[in-house]
């Protein structure tokens, strides 16, 4: 269909890069043009891009490898990253996946980090509320955000849990915690790997 074998392989996998590269030099379309489909049937259908649903292109991708740029990046935009998606992580349904939960590290499925919450927030889910300053020079537009006297800082969230990535997987909104999991922010490769091979991409709108 394009002239050329982009190496990916339908339900049989690919990687994050060679997405990008297929998108820079095809086009983005929305997920609500050319949605999820092989995964949820166990059908591999043929290639349906349209070049005339496309709504932009990746113009650049870029590699994360410490967990403070994760953290700052993500207040900017989602990441890409790889992880073992095997055993534990097919099983989730709630709380934080810890290190020792037996997660692996073999890298096996693509997913979204669309937040954090730090270690050491307030682990109540319910404190008492603090009167907003008047005229504080703060815009809060992420979900773990709040303005305060102090400034701005990182919250607990709803259920008093802190210290996690929390990700977004393509599965549906039936798997996990209404299709999110939280893993612990850890050293190293990262439960489940999730540190391994971090991504974000820069877009050019057409």
């Amino acid at each position: 269909m394009f002239g050329k074998d982009y190496g990916l392989w339908g339900c049989g996998g690919g990687w994050m890069s060679i997405a990008w590269d297929f998108q820079k030099e095809q086009g983005i379309m929305m997920d609500s043009e050319y949605p999820y489909t092989s995964g949820n049937t166990g059908t591999e259908t043929a290639c349906a891009h349209d070049w005339d649903k496309t709504v932009g292109k990746v113009s650049n991708y870029t590699q994360i490898y410490d967990i403070q740029t994760m953290k700052a990046k993500t207040k900017e935009q989602p990441l890409s990253v790889a992880l073992d998606a095997s055993g534990v992580f097919q099983l989730y349904k709630s709380g934080v996946v810890k290190a020792g939960d037996g997660c692996g590290n073999q890298l096996n499925h693509a997913v979204v980090v669309v937040g954090y919450t730090e270690a050491g927030d307030n682990p109540n889910p319910d404190p008492e509320p603090e009167p907003e300053p008047e005229n504080l020079d703060c815009n809060v537009h992420k979900w773990w955000h709040t303005c305060q006297a102090a400034g701005r800082r990182l919250e607990a969230d709803e259920q008093g849990l802190t210290n996690y990535w929390k990700i977004q997987n393509s599965w549906g909104s039936w798997w996990g915690d209404g299709g999110f999991i939280r893993l612990e922010i850890t050293d190293g490769d990262g439960v489940c790997g999730v540190n391994r091979v971090v991504e974000y991409v820069d877009f050019t709108a057409n």
